[in-house]
């Protein structure tokens, strides 16, 4: 049976074969003297490779990092204490395969979101997904979830990488202590935790004044943990006084 064009690319995509279907002439000119095993193969590499394309950029979309610096542009030099060779040695790997949770600890403008975001961008390109939320909107939106707490709760245990970044910047009631908590207990030895916080393990308590679940989120978060430490002046603060002189 003969195709007209137009009705060939409604086959091709609904076969899935989208790239080919968007790129039918230019395919057909490139390909005009290639055999039938040479045409099929190429097709199916091309048609593999927008897969994965597409499939990284829904990743990626679901994730959530947002816009972000690579950590090629990082300045080591800035900071006075950072295990750069520990950085460089995570950012080599997959990850959600070690079995440990990663928690970054600093103060604001070192870099610790850029770190965690370069993270997780690597684990997308890598197969796996993610969710990138801060400590704020996390609590809230499980306070505010109500019956459908469940299903929110999934969103974030589900995926194979849960950033939470800047945990330490408010204080919280004792019920936003327990959603963390269960966030983190339900990932426990299951899936990895990327988090970022300005404070030190033994000041935690303030940001969860009263609430009796703070060692136990502490117990289960570092039982099998990487921890990174950055100190030093704020990059931002210190980009701001070079531009005023």
């Amino acid at each position: 049976m003969q195709y007209s064009d137009t009705e060939l690319i409604s086959h091709l995509k609904n076969l899935r074969l989208l790239y080919t279907a968007d790129h039918l002439e230019s395919l057909m000119s490139s390909l005009e003297n290639r055999s039938p095993r040479e045409i099929l193969s190429h097709i199916a590499s091309l048609e593999s490779l927008e897969q994965k394309r597409r499939s990284n950029d829904r990743r990626m979309k679901e994730a959530r990092l947002g816009r972000f610096k690579r950590m090629e542009d990082f300045d080591y030099s800035h900071p006075t204490e950072i295990n750069r060779a520990k950085v460089e040695s995570l950012l080599k790997e997959d990850f959600t395969n070690m079995e440990k949770n990663l928690v970054i600890i600093g103060t604001q403008g070192l870099g610790k979101t850029m770190l965690a975001r370069n993270l997780g961008s690597l684990a997308i390109h890598l197969g796996h997904t993610v969710r990138f939320v801060t400590a704020s909107k996390l609590v809230a939106d499980l306070l505010a979830a109500g019956h459908m707490r469940e299903s929110r709760l999934r969103c974030y245990t589900r995926v194979d990488l849960l950033i939470i970044d800047e945990l330490g910047y408010l204080s919280y009631q004792d019920k936003a202590a327990d959603m963390l908590f269960e966030v983190v207990s339900r990932r426990y030895e299951k899936r990895p935790i990327i988090l970022t916080t300005n404070l030190t393990f033994a000041e935690w308590p303030q940001i969860f004044p009263g609430a009796a679940c703070v060692s136990a989120i502490l117990d289960r978060l570092i039982h099998h943990c990487e921890i990174i430490q950055i100190k030093g002046p704020s990059f931002r603060k210190t980009e701001s006084a070079e531009k005023k002189k």
